[in-house]
């Protein structure tokens, strides 16, 4: 069975390309417009894995997983997939538990083997 993935985006055409890219390589999408949202759909449909966009208007993606894994014994991994280019905000992503950070635009094999390794410590843990 594929492994679920939330992709949390609050700009639609965004989600959709990931969505696209992801389902070519097999996996079950599921989409957040934003943190709130995102943090409703995870607690409701438990998925794999999160792909968390971290620059969003409403409530951003550090809030939205801070707020998930208050509300969680065992939060799934999180990916931090955004534009953002700035040092302290990886750091930020990384101290707070996303397994990974990712840059936009990001070639699809190496969000891939992000999603492989994210899953894989996921199932050694």
């Amino acid at each position: 069975m594929s492994a679920v993935v939330l992709i949390v985006d609050d700009i639609e055409d965004h989600r959709a390309l990931l969505a696209r890219r992801l389902e070519r390589h097999g996996y079950r999408v599921r989409e957040a417009q934003g943190g709130a949202d995102a943090v409703a759909k995870c607690m409701a449909d438990r998925p794999d894995l999160i792909i968390m966009d971290i620059s969003m208007t409403e409530m951003d993606g550090i809030e939205a997983w801070r707020a998930l894994c208050e509300m969680c014994d065992d939060p799934p991994p999180a990916i931090a997939y955004t534009a953002t280019r700035i040092r302290d905000v990886e750091l930020m992503c990384i101290e707070h538990g996303f397994s990974a950070y990712l840059e936009k635009p990001c070639e699809t094999q190496v969000l891939i083997q992000e999603i492989k390794r994210s899953l894989a410590a996921k199932i050694a843990a």
